[in-house]
């Protein structure tokens, strides 16, 4: 069992990429995937992104699994391994979680032979903002394999993001990806580098397709990482985060179009709240789901309007009739306490009024 570990701040895509490794896995045949998804709040919203008939996904929700939850996460990868024996597990953490450190746990603690690669996503678009918490960030990605630099359509110069990264933490394998490229493509070349896999042809392949930026080939690369370092205290980087869902009652919602657009300012106008500087230091993301295919989900981590994808199978025509639609939120925030994104998001939600039933 091959284990990809995905990390990365809060809302730097790391969902996205790997529904992009899982459509490789599979084109490719190179065998099945079951996912380890990893929440900090009570709730899931991005399984539903990652949903195949031929992958499983296990939730795990509530904490970090690299500093509060542990034993959850060793004994989900041993109970998937011993019971689903997936040729390929990926392992998506919160985006609070060490890299290195669940790497070295999994080593450590798991009985089963790992061939495990631990990769970093780096959202381009925030990077500089981000800096106001830069040891934090690199903190995460310390340990890692190989680093994404993602949404470098959003940025100004990623190849000097690229650059400052490689000095920042001395690693040189650093792949750059954006709205536009080829991202099945992109992560096939880096499961063949990263395992050494075979294409057709019989060859092994490195990353020389990738567009690495202009990174200095010559800087030294720190394999003697001070693991000690990853021993943080869980206090220095808490992350407020408040899970809330609701339903829509049968025919409460007119006009389908409307609702998305309603809670698209809704998402907008709570982005508001918890940014700084316009920038979700955190990520404010939610889903509406009418069937397991049929969904909207909405994602927002700087001021404005959220990106919202919109399923296939979602039927904006009309009204919900006799089907009912839930909403699931989570709101993630470094910025505030679970407590006071509560105060913040009462009178945002007011405005609903009598359309949202709480959930139990």
């Amino acid at each position: 069992m091959r284990i990809l570990l995905f990390g990365g701040f809060l809302g730097s895509g790391k969902t996205t990429i790997i529904r992009a490794f899982i459509d490789a896995i599979l084109t490719g045949e190179l065998g099945n995937v079951a996912i380890i998804e990893n929440e900090i709040g009570e709730v899931g919203i991005d399984d539903i992104l990652l949903r195949d008939g031929s992958v499983k996904i296990t939730p795990i929700f509530g904490g970090c699994v690299c500093c509060e939850i542990t034993g959850s996460l060793i004994s989900a990868v041993d109970e998937i391994y011993r019971q689903v024996s997936p040729d390929w597990l990926i392992i998506e953490l919160t985006g609070v979680a060490e890299l290195g450190n669940v790497k070295e746990l999994l080593e450590t603690y798991t009985d089963i032979g790992l061939e495990a690669a631990a990769i970093a996503v780096v959202d381009g678009s925030r990077w500089q903002r981000l800096q106001i918490i830069g040891d934090f960030i690199r903190e995460q990605i310390l340990g890692c394999d190989l680093i994404i630099l993602n949404k470098t359509d959003l940025c100004p110069d990623p190849a000097l993001i690229a650059t400052g990264l490689a000095e920042l933490i001395g690693q040189d394998e650093i792949v750059l990806m954006a709205d536009g490229r080829d991202r099945i493509a992109d992560s096939m070349e880096i499961l063949r580098d990263l395992f050494q896999l075979q294409d057709d042809s019989g060859e092994s392949h490195g990353p020389d397709g990738f567009d690495h930026g202009d990174e200095d080939d010559d800087h030294d690369h720190d394999d003697d990482h001070d693991h000690d370092a990853h021993d943080h205290d869980h206090d220095e980087r808490m992350v407020g985060a408040y899970s809330v869902g609701f339903t829509i009652q049968p025919g409460a919602a007119a006009d389908k179009v409307a609702l998305v657009s309603q809670l698209a300012d809704l998402f907008t106008e709570i982005g508001d709240l918890v940014s700084r500087d316009g920038i979700v230091f955190g990520h404010v993301k939610g889903v509406l789901t009418e069937s397991e295919d049929s969904f909207v989900r909405f994602s927002l981590t700087t001021a404005g309007k959220p990106d919202v994808l919109v399923s296939a199978a979602w039927d904006a025509s009309g009204g919900n009739g006799s089907a009912t639609i839930k909403l699931t939120m989570n709101v993630n925030s470094m910025n505030h306490t679970e407590t006071e994104i509560a105060d913040l998001l009462v009178p945002c939600l007011k405005r609903f009024g009598p359309l949202f039933v709480m959930q139990d």
